[in-house]
């Protein structure tokens, strides 16, 4: 009996968290300095065992974990815990604590777990008592118990978790099964429970299980118990959810969550202009991240007169955060009625939103459009949105800002557009934007990027700014739609940038090396990448081959530097040379800067020749790059480019082992598009030694410098390729993927500033169903009904199966033939082995 009274006492103090009390009392730090004693003052730093006007912290630093046998081992008999008792201790836990005893374990006043805290109590664990109720906070780490968890015992008990884990091994939950009312408030981690679940089955208690994150799991089937418990009202969910009950029998375990089945929550204003209250929305819900909020019109107009942040409970997210009202993309803000938001500081959005006709948007400081893990799509289709100071689009994540009516202005600072960590594209499709300045990827100690495009409307900046419109065009961070041109003017006070009708196509030169081909490849004046472009009424080709090495491309928009000149070709150092490039350029030869080439000067620029099919777009933003434009991503971030290896002059089908000749070690001084990655849009990771000096897909501003020569700057962006023209033409366009001619293509687009078409290109000779490029190997691949046959086989053999955007879908190995199941589709095989290799096509049903 007395080591349950003990154990009563001094687990009263050890959830003393966060107390009213404690805002004045003495902090008081577990060390483990001399042994695991609770009751030693050594193993404190204080030097005295912690009392009631202590702050209790025990954290993952400490040298020994402290752990209770019997408090009376200790011999501090009965009045041992008395001063630990009241209400100003607190008990802070983010380190490991073992209770060992062999009685229920009483636990009062506050307690909160921090990741790395380790709570493991062997026996029950009994939250709330009479006169001392219970406030449990499980930020992170993990509690568990060897018996039952029971919550609201002999008083009042509020358990909330936002992370972390909380076990019951043995004889699971009781909840306001006792003379105390229990609540689980259960917002994110994990509720795993072995034993059952009993809310307020007997005595005088009440219970109740908040879902509102998070997830509860169950031994065995739980269905009927969930769905008993959910219409009793003992499983609750926010207003506008709904509870999901889910049994694996695989797993035997049950899952418990709450789901959001979409609702759009709207703006009343029906008692006043408090954001925050329930009574100013139609379902009487204060809405959050997974609702679609409307600000329509209304007697009283929304007013945000707190920091934004202060609708965070947890302050999970970057400072100002409103991702209460649109915290997913997908997951809208329509506003068609005047809402103010006053904030000290950035305002930070994420999400997605929409101002309609009748919105008046007014942020007194900045707005910060583009979070972290949470872009935005912004969608100003009337009223007028004002930010006091910046415009800053892509904070930390992704944003598409489309005006398509009404007006923007920023009223003191500008825009910066691209300059921090995120892709940014403004587009200018109708209405006005006025901006007070523009900074647009200017940061290049940042990874973002970003330009604008203007269809419609009027994009105004404060004073003469027609100087740097010429500069924006060519440096593809200022583009128009296909057929109409930029059109500038000043009237002593602003610029007003709109376009206009009437563009003439786009003068491309197309520089090519005569050589003979090997039957059946593309002759090198009509390969697929020509006949392309020839086809787009946005560009008149001239095919130009063997040019002169002074050759003059004054006249013409962009240029098209060929993998077919050989690496030490004059041209690379006449007019082609990169320091003498006037206007835009796509090369695709990077093995002329090479070391002891006739191109930059680089003193262990090497190539090398991958035999790589595919390259990879592992950084965010680039996803979103205009480069990629009309190629899906959904599969993940590889992208086919070629069918089948090849030799330099074609050879025979699947002969050769070149797909790529990557540049490594070569210095890029001064990248201007932001970070060491930034002039990289794909890369191939296997061959690639260093990201920030190695050419695959590279997008390089003027004024790069390439090399160890100061000289060696570019006068004109230059996009760069490292594609091995023999796959390029194997097949006469039929190794070529829409992927690699779709990236040509925007290429061509975003050099010559229009905008690059959102949709696939799709090459009418790449391989048709049926079709293969192969070596003699005589394994096969084959697809019946919805079963793969992998057959032939006579040696180690590799699979690789890819989408048709070229994502990889799955892999094998195998030593003999087999055959598996697969979903419906469309899909290309690779088939390796110690024979050569080979590509097929084939559709499973």
């Amino acid at each position: 009996m007395m080591k349950t009274t003990l154990l009563k006492n001094f687990l009263t103090f050890c959830v003393g968290v966060f107390a009213v009390g404690a805002l004045s009392a003495q902090t008081i730090t577990w060390t483990g300095a001399v042994d695991s004693v609770f009751v030693n003052p050594a193993n404190w730093d204080l030097g005295v065992i912690p009392s009631g006007t202590h702050d209790v912290v025990i954290d993952s630093t400490t040298i020994k974990p402290f752990y209770i046998t019997s408090l009376t081992d200790a011999g501090n008999g009965d009045n041992y815990v008395n001063h630990l008792n009241g209400s100003g201790g607190t008990l802070t836990l983010a380190g490991p604590m073992l209770v060992y005893a062999g009685g229920g374990n009483y636990f009062g006043g506050n307690l909160t777990l921090n990741d790395g805290a380790d709570l493991n109590i062997r026996n029950q664990g009994r939250f709330g008592l009479s006169g001392n109720p219970s406030v449990i906070t499980i930020n992170g780490g993990l509690l568990n118990t060897k018996n039952q968890l029971i919550i609201g015992e002999s008083g009042d008990c509020t358990f909330t978790m936002w992370g972390g884990e909380v076990t019951s091994t043995t004889n699971g939950i009781i909840l306001g099964g006792y003379a105390g009312n229990g609540k689980i408030n259960l917002n994110g981690g994990t509720l795993t429970v072995a034993g059952g679940f009993a809310i307020n089955e007997a005595g005088a208690g009440t219970g109740e299980l908040f879902i509102n994150g998070g997830t509860l799991m169950m031994s065995g089937n739980q269905e009927t118990w969930a769905n008993d418990y959910v219409a009793a009202g003992k499983i609750t969910c926010r207003p506008g959810k709904l509870i999901g009950v889910a049994y694996d029998s695989g797993t035997d375990m049950t899952t418990v969550v709450s789901y959001d089945p979409g609702n759009t929550v709207t703006w009343t204003g029906a008692v006043d202009s408090d954001f925050t209250n329930p009574g100013n929305w139609d379902l009487g819900i204060v809405p959050d991240e997974s609702d679609d909020v409307v600000m329509a019109e209304s007697a009283n107009p929304a007013e945000l007169t707190v920091s934004l942040k202060s609708f965070d409970p947890q302050n999970n997210f970057l400072e100002g955060a409103v991702s209460h009202i649109y915290g997913v993309s997908g997951t809208p803000l329509v506003i068609s009625a005047p809402l103010a938001v006053y904030a000290g500081g950035g305002n930070y959005f994420g999400g997605d939103l929409t101002l309609e006709a009748g919105a008046d948007v007014n942020m007194r400081n900045q707005g910060r459009f583009g979070q972290t893990d949470n872009n935005s799509v912004v969608n100003i289709n009337g009223g007028l949105l004002n930010t006091k100071n910046y415009l800053i689009l892509s904070d930390n994540g992704n944003v598409e800002f489309n005006v398509n009516g009404g007006d923007v202005t920023s009223t003191a600072q500008g825009a910066i557009i691209g300059g921090y960590n995120g892709y940014a594209a403004l587009n200018v499709n109708s209405g006005t934007i006025t901006l007070n300045g523009l900074a647009l990827d200017e940061r290049a100690d940042r990874s973002g990027a970003g330009h604008i495009t203007i269809d419609g409307g009027s994009l105004i900046l404060a004073g003469d700014q027609a100087g740097i419109i010429p500069g924006l065009i060519a440096d593809g961070k200022l583009k128009v739609a296909p057929g109409k041109t930029i059109s500038t003017a000043f009237d002593f006070t602003n610029t007003t940038i709109t376009a206009v009708a009437g563009a003439a196509p786009k003068e491309v030169a197309y520089l090519t090396k005569g050589k003979t081909m090997a039957a059946g490849a593309s002759a090198v004046d009509n390969d697929a990448i020509i006949r392309m472009l020839q086809a787009d009424a946005n560009f008149n080709v001239t095919v130009i081959v063997d040019p002169a090495s002074d050759i003059d491309l004054s006249g013409y928009d962009l240029a098209i530097f060929q993998e077919t000149f050989g690496s030490s070709d004059a041209i690379w150092t006449g007019s082609g040379g990169i320091q003498n490039i006037a206007i835009p350029t796509i090369i695709n030869k990077t093995y002329a800067w090479a070391a002891g080439k006739a191109g930059i000067t680089e003193s262990d620029a090497a190539v090398t020749e991958s035999t790589s099919l595919f390259v990879q777009v592992p950084h965010g933003p680039r996803r979103a790059d205009p480069l990629f434009s009309g190629i899906d991503f959904s599969g993940g971030n590889d992208i086919k480019i070629f069918a089948d290896l090849s030799t330099d002059d074609i050879g025979t089908a699947g002969g050769g082992a070149k797909g790529f000749q990557i540049l490594n070690n070569i210095d890029i001084a001064n990248p201007g598009i932001g970070g060491s990655t930034g002039s990289m849009h794909a890369e191939i990771t296997a061959d690639v030694v260093n990201p920030a000096a190695a050419i695959v897909f590279n997008e390089l501003r003027a004024g790069v410098q390439l090399g160890e020569n100061a000289a060696d700057v570019l006068a004109a962006p230059v996009i760069a390729f490292s594609m091995n023209y023999g796959a390029i033409a194997l097949g006469d366009g039929a190794n070529i993927s829409s992927e690699a001619l779709t990236i040509w293509r925007n290429a061509a687009y975003h050099l010559t500033g229009m905008i690059s078409p959102s949709t696939l290109y799709v090459n009418p000779d790449y391989l048709s169903v049926g079709d293969e490029l192969s070596s003699s190997i005589s394994t096969d691949v084959k697809a019946v009904g919805n079963r793969i046959y992998v057959s032939n086989v006579t040696s180690a053999t590799q699979v690789n199966i890819y989408s048709i955007t070229g994502a990889l879908v799955k892999s094998i190995k195998t030593n003999e033939d087999t055959d598996f199941s697969f979903r419906s589709g469309l899909w290309i095989a690779t088939i390796k082995t110690a024979e050569g290799s080979k590509s097929v096509k084939f559709i499973t049903k």
